[in-house]
């Protein structure tokens, strides 16, 4: 199967299970962990459609990956997870990306974003449970700001 119709299926499964999500969570009073699964499946989905258009103009064979290793991995050395020593082999992938010949600027700057906003969803989730507009600003903005020192 190529890649562009595996992007489309996978997307399309992504936001099917967004719209499970939203249903739920507007039947349930206690969300529990249903904002990290929604927010999940938003992004999953956007950054593969987006992926499709990067890797249509330019060679980004393996970027998607690398950008998603680095926000597991950094995601996994804060609390709750706790395994600190991560974060010294959490950028690394990030450093290749932005020194990567093949993408310019603006792709790089795209795959770190998505490496940041995987760390916030994955570590931030739980502020939804309070209130959901919050919940992504404070997901999608605070990725906007790590991203400006890129």
């Amino acid at each position: 199967m190529n890649k562009k119709l595996y992007n489309y299926i996978v997307a399309t499964i992504c936001f099917i299970i967004t719209g499970y999500m939203a249903s739920l969570m507007s039947t349930e009073k206690l969300w529990s962990n249903l904002p990290l699964v929604l927010f999940l499946s938003i992004w999953i989905g956007f950054v593969l459609l987006v992926d499709l258009k990067l890797s249509s103009t330019r060679n980004t064979n393996n970027s998607l990956i690398l950008s998603a290793l680095s926000g597991l991995l950094l995601s996994l050395a804060f609390p709750p997870f706790g395994f600190t020593p991560l974060i010294l082999f959490a950028f690394i992938p990030l450093f290749y990306l932005q020194d990567k010949k093949e993408i310019d600027k603006s792709h790089s700057s795209f795959y770190i974003y998505n490496a940041l906003v995987l760390w916030n969803i994955l570590d931030t989730y739980w502020v939804a449970n309070a209130a959901i507009i919050p919940g992504i600003v404070a997901i999608w903005l605070n990725s906007f700001f790590m991203l400006i020192p890129w």
